[in-house]
């Protein structure tokens, strides 16, 4: 007979005692029910329950979203369109276009890759497309705008595509702003082949740029996904 002793917390003993016994009990249960075909038998029930497992996890498929809308702001009619594969991906919002004219078409065309990966929000800016703007199509805020005054900072994370060959709007400028401004993290990647319209001149650098540069600053794409310097794909 065998007799173990266990200290309470209260520093009185309490004692425990078993036998020999016991343990023969145990070691005959084990010979006897658990032979090598009783233990086949688990094994393969545990695995039919993983693989159920993991049958009923598999993920459901993505709902996409394609939603034209109007929105009022300060007065004005804004037009908006929301387009991705995937509802739940992160939101990308593009304002685009110039004063008379919008680029929604033309993302449509050359960078419709980016709404694999995000939902992308089109809002066409005011004076463009189908937003109308009193007073001319340029807003009256704009023609005095000074960015380097108005805006040194920014409490987010920056990034600028600049055109090696921009002369519309130069990009030494833009570099010149881009060096001034204050941000917690800020990145400014050249494309040695565009000009002005990078995006549409280079279109797979950019959008597979975009993917990569929004998640290297911590923005989550889909499970599986993986990008390189011309593209992303799925793993």
């Amino acid at each position: 007979m065998y007799e173990f002793q266990i200290i309470a917390g209260d520093g009185h003993p309490a004692k425990i005692r078993t036998g020999a016994a016991m343990l023969l009990r145990i070691g005959r249960f084990i010979s006897i029910y658990l032979t090598g075909r009783t233990l086949s038998l688990m094994l393969c029930a545990l695995l039919a329950g993983w693989l159920v497992l993991r049958l009923s996890a598999k993920a459901t498929p993505a709902v996409s979203i394609k939603r034209p809308e109007h929105l009022t702001l300060d007065g004005t009619k804004m037009y908006l369109l929301t387009r991705g594969a995937d509802r739940s991906a992160p939101m990308l919002l593009w304002l685009h276009g110039g004063p008379g004219g919008a680029e929604r078409p033309l993302f449509r065309y050359f960078n419709s890759e980016l709404e694999n990966h995000f939902v992308v929000v089109y809002w066409d800016q005011r004076g463009g497309a189908f937003v109308r703007s009193e007073g001319g199509s340029t807003p009256p805020e704009l023609l005095g705008l000074d960015l380097a005054r108005s805006v040194p900072s920014a409490g987010v994370p920056v990034l600028f595509f600049l055109g090696r060959y921009d002369r519309h709007t130069d990009g030494k400028l833009a570099a010149t702003y881009f060096a001034t401004l204050r941000a917690p993290v800020k990145r400014l990647v050249w494309f040695e082949k565009s000009a002005h319209n990078v995006p549409f001149e280079e279109p797979r650098l950019f959008n597979a740029t975009v993917v990569r540069e929004l998640q290297s600053i911590g923005v989550r794409l889909a499970a599986g996904e993986v990008c390189n310097a011309n593209n992303c794909s799925r793993e």
